[in-house]
Parts: structure tokens; sequence; C-alpha cells
């Protein structure tokens, strides 16, 4: 980023992000409205942006709700009020001073982004496409807003359209990781195993420790019925994090599908281990043991997976196929 002068720096805050905000002309609003109102109120504005800086936010939040008692339509106040409630997960709250900015000030794409960013965590996706919409128009070159739509996109089922923006973001930074990231989920959700591949590829390259996208990338390689790279990928993720449940699950399934039986079973015991009550870990061991025609415990790991969850489907034909095998 930008450096940025001491005024704007303590007008739009640049710490403390989750997503990174992009485009220094974008302050340039809510900076010239912070140059009113008294010196008291600037005094609270700037001490807010300092302890939020600092992630102090509590006393970031007493500072501005300070300024804007003396300064109600002080606009950078309310602006930076709703990031350190969006960093609280306070989003209603958080969309409230965005709403109060925007009153103010009506033309700001970064605003529009972080009240889209604050409903898509509350999983209104129609009004964070929305604001993500008029950010981009307001704003053609903003990566983040691409990179929000598309995920905002992604998790309503629109792959192809979220796969247009997270390019659309990564051309505008191919070092973007969470775009390239994102693209790979949403290639993998179309089957697009090669592609989801690459981007996972670069994920790594970028992050070697990048627990997510070994899994990921291990997943699409399983997947495309590619076992060995699928078996090395998860053997990489269980290393970099031995207490997660995911990579034992998948390198179990890539074992399975590349005929290990017993080695698959193991990496079953592990994750049922890991996570007693998750029912798949049963039914794939169960589907294993039936394989090597071990019936009784494959059948005693389907009814575990159906007591867990009584409507799964296919462990109960699985159990009634066995039932009938073994009458």
């Amino acid at each position: 980023m930008e450096h940025l002068s001491a005024s704007v720096r303590n007008t739009i805050l640049i710490g403390c992000l989750v997503w990174a905000l992009s485009g220094l002309a974008q302050t340039t609003g809510l900076t010239a409205q912070a140059q009113g109102g008294s010196e008291a109120d600037k005094a609270a504005l700037y001490s807010g942006n300092n302890n939020f800086e600092r992630c102090n936010y509590q006393a970031a939040i007493d500072d501005y709700q300070k300024c804007l008692a003396m300064n109600p339509d002080n606009a950078p106040a309310h602006y930076n009020l709703g990031r350190v409630l969006g960093e609280l997960a306070l989003y209603r709250q958080a969309i409230n001073e965005y709403n109060q900015t925007l009153r103010l000030l009506p033309d700001l794409a970064q605003v529009y982004f972080s009240r889209g960013q604050a409903y898509e965590k509350l999983r209104l996706f129609d009004p964070a496409l929305r604001d993500f919409n008029e950010a981009i128009r307001l704003d053609p070159k903003d990566v983040d807003s691409y990179y929000g739509r598309g995920f905002v996109l992604a998790q309503m089922g629109q792959t192809k359209q979220a796969i247009q923006d997270f390019n659309e973001a990564i051309g505008l930074n191919p070092k973007n990781q969470k775009a390239r990231y994102n693209h790979g989920l949403a290639c993998e959700k179309l089957g697009q195993w090669e592609n989801a591949i690459k981007d996972f590829d670069s994920a790594i390259a970028a992050n070697p420790r990048n627990v997510d996208a070994y899994i990921q990338r291990g997943n699409s390689y399983a997947r495309s019925g590619q076992f060995e790279p699928a078996i090395k990928d998860f053997d990489a993720a269980i290393k970099l994090a031995p207490g997660k449940l995911m990579p034992y699950h998948l390198r179990g399934l890539a074992l399975a599908g590349a005929g290990q039986l017993e080695r698959a079973i193991q990496d079953f015991d592990t994750a049922i281990k890991i996570s007693p009550d998750y029912e798949v870990n049963y039914y794939n061991r169960g589907q294993s043991f039936a394989r090597l025609r071990q019936y009784e415990r494959a059948l005693a790991d389907f009814e575990e997976a159906i007591r867990l969850y009584p409507e799964y489907e296919r462990a109960i034909r699985a159990a009634d196929d066995l039932k009938a095998k073994l009458k």
C-alpha cells in the first residue's frame, strides 16, 4: 500500500484489517470531512484512530462516540466506528454506522465495500451483492470489491459468475492469493480439477504452510483419480496440522480409492478419534471394511452412522444391502 500522510492515515485507518482497503483516492472525501468541526472532536477522532491501529477496540469506540457526541456529522468517525464494530463481529451496528457515512458521503466506494462485507458476514447476500456492485461502479479498479462480490456469488451458488469476478481481481493484482484460492474452490465446484490444482499450486508457492491449500489440492487430485499426489498433499497437511480432521478423512478416501484399504481404515480410526460424532467417517470406514469382506464390522459402522444421523440415506442403503447379504 502507498505511504499515507499523517492526516490521511489518521482519518482512514490502515491497521487491524482482515480485508485490506485499496485506493488512496477514495480517502479524499472522508479526509475533507475531517477538516470541519472543533479541535476537540478532531482530537477524539485521531485518538480513536490510534487506538484502532493498536487494536484497542473499546477505547477506539469510546473515542469515536465522544467525537460524534460533539459532531454527529463527522463522516470519518461514523466510518471508522463501523469498522471497529465489524472487527468485533457487531455487524448490524457496523451497518448502521456505514449508513450514516453514506448519508453524509454517498459516493465513496470503500464505504459500500465495507457495508457489503458486513452484510456478507450476516449472510444477507442480496444487499451485500448490491453494495459490491455499487463499489465496483464507483471504482472499477478496486480489487477487494471484485473479490467480495465473487465470494458472495460463490455462496449464492452462482459459481461461474464468481469465477469471473475472481479472474477480475487476479487480473488487477496477480499476487492476490485469496482471490486465487477462492477461484480454485469455485473451479472445484464445477469439476474443473486441473484449473483448481493450478490455483492451489499458486497458493502453496506463496505460502508453503497453507494447510487448506494442501487439503484442497489433494481433494482435486483425488476427485480426478490422481490418488498418489493426493495422498502426498494430505501427508503434508497432516504434518502441518496433525490435529485437524479433514486431512485424515480425505486421505482415508484417497487411500481407499487407491485400494490401500487397511491404511484407509487407520485414517478413519484417527478421524473418528478427532471427531467421534461425525457420521461420515463411520460410513467410509464401513465401506472399507465391506470391501475387505469384514461384514460385521462394516454393518456396525453403518449402524453407528445412522444412529448419529438417522436420515443418512447412503448409510441406510448400505446397511440394508449388507443385511440382505448376511441372511
